[in-house]
């Protein structure tokens, strides 16, 4: 993962880029620690482990900003789910920032997705 952080950070800056570089970091997350069976596992979080986090959070960030009806309930799951697995394979902190910053977003949506009071007629 770390060969393509740089990339994906010059990606982000593209103009209508944002989307599409989650999606890629979201895809080069899931296949960067390989086959964790018994020989694969790695114990321990690897030093991109953060900036990838990092940047995820940042992305998400600028995407709700972008489109506030993103559906990032999906993305929560579906980083929750590699978490708990990973975390089996000695893998504690995965995706952690964006985890608990989306989790947040669920609990308490931005203020511009709050229901208004309606007006009384």
């Amino acid at each position: 993962m770390m060969l393509f952080l740089d990339e994906l950070e010059e990606l982000q800056k593209l103009p209508d880029s944002t989307a599409v570089a989650f999606e890629l970091v979201m895809i080069l997350g899931e296949y960067s620690y390989g086959e964790m069976d018994n020989k694969g596992c790695s114990y321990g979080d690897r030093p991109s482990d953060r900036d990838v986090d990092r940047l995820l959070l940042d992305l998400a960030t600028e995407r709700k900003k972008i489109k506030p009806s993103w559906n990032f309930p999906r993305v929560l799951d579906t980083l929750s789910q590699r978490a708990v697995y990973l975390h089996g394979c000695g893998i504690e902190d995965f995706c952690a920032q964006t985890i608990d910053f989306l989790s947040a977003w669920q609990r308490d949506p931005p203020a511009n997705e709050k229901t208004r009071p309606r007006a009384r007629t």
